[in-house]
């Protein structure tokens, strides 16, 4: 018999530091991390990885975190989106929100700010 696999989160986010932190937080909370460094390499995995959570960058080098959501969306509907940003100028909430994602977050955040959005004990 199969063990359960382990909840899949893509990591999209072009810092490479923060990428690689939050990777280790997810794995201690059990989870399997998978990170990204844009979203155009995000997009090209997501037809064969089949993800439970997407932690999307606002701000991306090419293909902003809004449209890499919208793509994914198009093909996978209900997967929750936290959108992660240092910049949240004023109504990128709501445009977030209004695009699809779940959450909004502005970091630099907590751990546990990140925790509760995910629905895991701190």
């Amino acid at each position: 018999m199969n063990a359960p696999s382990l909840p899949r989160i893509a990591i999209i986010d072009d810092d490479d530091k923060l990428r690689s932190s939050l990777t280790r937080l997810l794995r201690l909370h059990g989870l399997d991390p998978v990170g990204f460094a844009s979203a155009e390499a995000f997009l090209a995995e997501f037809g064969s990885l089949d993800f439970d959570c997407a932690l999307m960058d606002l701000h991306l080098p090419a293909l902003t975190g809004i449209e890499a959501m919208v793509a994914a969306h198009a093909v996978r509907p209900d997967l929750p989106v936290v959108v992660m940003t240092g910049f949240a100028e004023t109504g990128t909430a709501a445009k977030c929100s209004q695009a699809g994602a779940v959450a909004f977050l502005t970091k630099p955040f907590a751990a546990s700010a990140l925790m509760s959005v995910l629905n895991l004990p701190q």
